[in-house]
């Protein structure tokens, strides 16, 4: 069989498999089986899209979701656990140093209590010999306790350290872990003794540069209405030697408000292609600006400007036909589909939208790095392609431009994710025939969570027109 190409089709995988994607367990079983089993055994891929094989397919469909219960469960588990210590963490941490984690880097570890300290009450403990702190210099006071979690003010000859907590966690057995800031702690020695006097409520030790000097902390605000607000620190002969923003704001707002659509004009309006509904050489009309949707897309700021770009996609100029890129100073991503940026943002916003449910599964090891995009290339024609040797994916805008079209955009970048799985593995007919028809079931399942109109047509504004006559 040959299933290299599918437009208006039924899927590959039997339709009972082509639930949402917002999702049920049998999509998410499915999904699951395609990516854990890389090149997806294809007796499994044979069986469950219908097709002849050794095994009956609700067979061999009921042996793959016992197995992947058991494997779900294990997986909630284990996250449940890593998100419930993040969130104590994240409660037990709230001071000063939480708020600003970037400017105080922290590590982490783990040890075992004596035989003589598991027997003690565990808020008596001297906990600094198992940090490799000096006690004659360092001192722990406890600052919030709940059960078995505890954390700590570090002070130096009785001052207190600037950033200075330490969590801890005391678990069965005598193991502790914990967290603390990952500055160099040996080299306080050289203070020891010079400290005599020297108190108040704003001064702290601090280490620069691997050096520990006495600051003294001082708001600062340059006006009354709350553009600005600092706490400067001060060293000995009143230099500011650092500062922190203490305007507590979302920073320059990588949010960009835009238009897309959701999946594709034909399928928003519910209505065929045809009368207004048409592409007009890109041009646009009163009913092609109604199938639009607002969204918030998280970009790139830098510099004063937004791009599209994130860890996992990078909009560019990689191939003709030259156009501009949508890098704006303001966060208004707004366009309809006579400007080329629109085509850009329409296809930033599903490509991301399908990454975070990939991540939700599981699977974010796959294409874990940045995709170049072209929204506008193949030299202008009517298609779209994926370089595993470039690293670089491209939507042609013949006809119909296919960055309009989630089928289109999401099929594409499917490709990249199979070659993430088995590098170089798609060879031969029938190989790329099941990866054709596994890159149109997720971009039909994709489509399906927006809407469930037709949804058994794939690629309606794009690949159901005049242009396929």
């Amino acid at each position: 069989m040959n299933f290299s190409h599918f437009r208006n089709l039924n899927f590959l995988i039997i339709n009972r498999f082509c639930v949402p994607f917002s999702l049920s367990e049998k999509s998410k079983d499915s999904l699951t089986n395609l990516f854990s089993s890389k090149i997806t055994n294809l007796s499994i891929f044979l069986a469950i899209s219908g097709c002849k094989y050794n095994e009956p397919a609700i067979a061999i469909n009921r042996k793959i979701e016992g197995i992947l219960t058991i494997q779900m469960k294990k997986f909630l588990r284990f996250s449940f656990s890593l998100l419930l210590l993040f969130c104590f963490f994240r409660l037990v941490s709230s001071e000063v140093f939480a708020q600003y984690e970037s400017s105080c880097s922290l590590k982490s570890g783990t040890f075992i209590l004596t035989e003589k300290d598991k027997t003690s009450d565990y808020k008596t403990v001297n906990l600094l010999p198992y940090l490799n702190l000096n006690g004659n210099l360092f001192s722990l006071k406890p600052d919030f306790e709940k059960r078995k979690a505890s954390r700590f003010k570090l002070f130096l000859m009785g001052i207190p350290v600037h950033n200075g907590i330490i969590n801890c966690q005391f678990e069965a057995g005598g193991k502790v872990n914990y967290t603390m800031p990952d500055v160099d702690f040996s080299s306080a020695v050289s203070i020891a003794g010079n400290t005599s006097n020297k108190s108040g409520p704003n001064l702290f030790y601090t280490c620069l540069n691997g050096s520990w000097i006495l600051v003294s902390s001082q708001k600062r605000y340059e006006n009354e209405d709350i553009t600005n607000s600092w706490i400067d620190f001060l060293d000995e002969n009143g230099v500011v030697v650092f500062s922190e923003d203490w305007l507590l704001k979302s920073g320059p707002d990588s949010s960009v408000k835009a238009t897309v659509f959701r999946p594709d004009p034909v399928t928003r309006l519910k209505m065929p292609y045809g009368g207004l509904l048409v592409d007009q050489n890109d041009n646009t009309n009163s009913l092609l600006n109604s199938a639009m949707d607002t969204v918030y897309l998280k970009a790139k700021f830098d510099s004063d400007t937004f791009y599209l770009e994130n860890q996992w996609f990078k909009l560019g100029e990689y191939s003709l036909p030259t156009r501009p890129l949508a890098k704006l100073t303001q966060s208004d991503f707004c366009f309809r589909r006579d400007n080329p940026y629109f085509e850009e943002v329409n296809v930033y916003h599903h490509l991301n939208r399908f990454r975070s449910f990939i991540d939700s599964l599981g699977f974010s090891d796959l294409a874990d790095y940045q995709l170049k995009i072209d929204a506008h290339g193949m030299d202008g024609a009517d298609q779209s392609a994926y370089s595993p040797v470039q690293n670089k994916l491209a939507y042609g805008d013949g006809n119909v431009d296919d960055g309009e079209d989630a089928g289109v955009i999401i099929h594409e970048y499917c490709h990249a994710l199979a070659q993430s799985a088995i590098p170089f593995g798609n060879s031969g007919m029938e190989r790329r025939s099941l990866e054709e028809g596994f890159c149109d079931y997720l971009a039909g399942s994709y489509c399906k969570s927006l809407s469930n109109w037709q949804w058994e047509r794939l690629v309606k504004w794009d690949g159901n027109n005049e242009f396929w006559e």
